[in-house]
């Protein structure tokens, strides 16, 4: 996943959000795996995880 794309997702998590503070997480995973037999790759295979989570914050307060 691009810088961009997880920005502009993280934008429309926010912009949709209705807590006062709110933290987005985005994680993106690629696994590539490559097997060979006989000296000749056998199979080339790819997964990709995308997890994207929005969660209301905890509010810091500091004593007065």
């Amino acid at each position: 996943m691009r810088e961009a794309d997880a920005r502009a997702i993280a934008g429309k998590v926010l912009a949709r959000a209705t807590a006062e503070h709110v933290s987005v997480r985005i994680e993106a995973e690629d696994y590539p795996l490559t097997r060979f037999a006989n000296n000749a790759i056998t199979q080339n295979v790819a997964r990709s995880n995308r997890t994207i989570r929005g969660l209301p914050a905890p509010c810091s307060t500091t004593a007065a």
